[in-house]
Parts: C-alpha cells; sequence; structure tokens
C-alpha cells in the first residue's frame, strides 16, 4: 500500500496574499481557523494507537527522502527520520 502526504504550504497567509494579489474572505478566513481548530483538538485528544510508516512528499512526485509516522486516525506526524529506511507498509 502506497500513501502519498504532501507537506502543507508554511508560508506566512500575508506573504500568500501578496504574491497572489488577492485579499482572503473574512468568510474563508474564519471558516479555516475553525477547521484548523477543530483538528488540533483531535490530534491534542487522539490516543494514536494505529499509525503508520510512509514516504513523505513535498509535492507529488517529489519525495523528501524522509519518512513520517503518521497516526492513521487524526493524520498527525508522529516522527520523521532522514532517509528511506522507514518501515513503509508497516503498523504499530
Amino acid at each position: 500500500m502506497w500513501v502519498i502526504r504532501t507537506v502543507k504550504c508554511l508560508l506566512p497567509r500575508h506573504l500568500i496574499q501578496k504574491s497572489e494579489g488577492m485579499k482572503m474572505s473574512s468568510d474563508y478566513e474564519k471558516l479555516e481557523e475553525d477547521f484548523d481548530k477543530k483538528i488540533m483538538d483531535l490530534q491534542d485528544k487522539c490516543l494514536h494507537k494505529e499509525t503508520m510508516w510512509m514516504e513523505e512528499y513535498w509535492a507529488v512526485g517529489h519525495s523528501t527522502g524522509c519518512m513520517v509516522r503518521v497516526c492513521l486516525n487524526c493524520n498527525k506526524t508522529l516522527e520523521r527520520k532522514e532517509g528511506k529506511g522507514g518501515k513503509n507498509e508497516n503498523r504499530r
């Protein structure tokens, strides 16, 4: 089983707005903030009982060369290792 995981853009929102030449709507920003808060709450409460090692990608088809251990319930990255020597399909 191959799972592609991409890294979320970590640019500050004001830099993204300037580069795109547009302002995000306040409705969109409110929805995004609410969603992010709910995800963080879920990840904080999760016991991370079922995890999987997988290759990390910065974009589709572009590996970072690292393996990450991800919770299959909340999708939180729990551990990151340099190189592709991780347990790609083994669950803990």
